[in-house]
């Protein structure tokens, strides 16, 4: 079993491939993500494909965006040495995020076929933005203040090198060849020293011109559900918040809108992780080949980062990022 960072790059996890499973063997070879057993990915396949509903609005012709996001109001919380040479595209997206989006818009499994082939299909499918907005985007915290304690810049912070320029906040936008999400911008940001915590999958529908659009939101370790909606407002700027929930995993009737899709504690996810590995089920793993994609889809914005073609943007910690970036302007091509 190994957890990422699964090499540093796409070469190194090619070769650490052929090592494992020269030693091994390709079935008892387990690269362990465990975001992939939190409520979001869990859940995904029958909240996408069990749900008429909902499958009928997870594609192209109703979604203007997608977003997965994952804010940290934490720091570094001593983990220095290992953050300062990863950064937030090496420890979140390159792992953890890219699997959550490979969730979100994976083909329908085929009959005998398993769910981590389709999650591989997705990231196969994956093309960086072709703008106008940049590809990637890149920034780091200056000094400021987290839940009334006072925070320094994080250029000061013992353990860091300030002259590898690594970012804290990241955010990348790819979009798909497959025929449901052509065109449509995935986002996708990640960052710490922020003001608050923020960890969902965001479906932004189509909406009318100068209306506020509907949306789905589901909290990727919780399961929760929201579904913002606009709903009485003859000009439609006053979108609503109706939290859903139910689904054959929880145990519950689906039509309990009371409870949560699939609620743990992360150290229970954490336990999945182990006891399907123990199990021989590769469910939480991923494939030799998404093991290389994953490293492929982000070297074009790493080595944009490292030639300083993509400025290192700055922002006080405790906020929300550089300003310009809490909306999301990116609509689909």
């Amino acid at each position: 079993m190994l957890e990422k960072p699964f090499g540093h790059a796409a070469d190194s996890a090619d070769a650490l491939n052929d090592l494992v499973i020269g030693l091994v063997g390709q079935d008892a070879v387990f690269r362990v993500d465990h975001f992939l057993a939190t409520a979001a990915v869990l859940g995904m396949t029958d909240l996408r494909f069990g749900n008429p509903v909902l499958a009928t609005l997870w594609n192209r012709e109703h979604v203007d965006r997608v977003l997965v996001l994952w804010d940290e109001a934490l720091g570094l919380a001593g983990r220095a040495g290992f953050y300062d040479k990863a950064g937030a595209v090496r420890d979140v997206i390159q792992s953890h995020l890219l699997q959550v989006l490979a969730a979100t818009i994976m083909p329908r499994p085929e009959s005998g076929q398993h769910v981590t082939d389709a999650r591989r299909i997705a990231l196969e499918s994956l093309r960086p933005w072709p703008g106008p907005e940049p590809m990637a985007r890149r920034a780091r915290w200056t000094a400021g203040e987290i839940g009334g304690q006072a925070v320094g810049d994080y250029a000061d912070d013992e353990g860091v090198d300030p002259a590898r320029g690594t970012e804290t906040l990241a955010q990348l936008i790819w979009t798909s060849d497959l025929p449901d999400w052509q065109g449509v911008p995935l986002v996708v940001r990640t960052g710490k020293g922020l003001g608050e915590n923020k960890r969902y999958l965001e479906l932004v529908f189509n909406g009318g011109a100068g209306q506020q659009p509907n949306m789905f939101r589901l909290d990727i370790m919780l399961g929760s559900m929201e579904l913002h909606v606009r709903a009485g407002d003859p000009d439609g700027q006053a979108p609503v918040a109706v939290t859903l929930a139910g689904s054959p995993l929880s145990g519950h009737d689906p039509a309990n809108t009371s409870t949560r899709l699939y609620e743990a504690a992360e150290a229970e996810v954490y336990a999945r992780v182990l006891h399907a590995a123990l199990d021989n089920d590769q469910t939480f793993s991923v494939t030799t080949e998404a093991a290389v994609q994953s490293w492929e889809l982000v070297a074009p914005a790493l080595d944009a980062f490292a030639s300083g073609e993509v400025a290192l943007e700055e922002y006080p910690a405790g906020t929300q990022g550089p300003e310009d970036w809490q909306e999301l302007p990116v609509v689909r091509r």
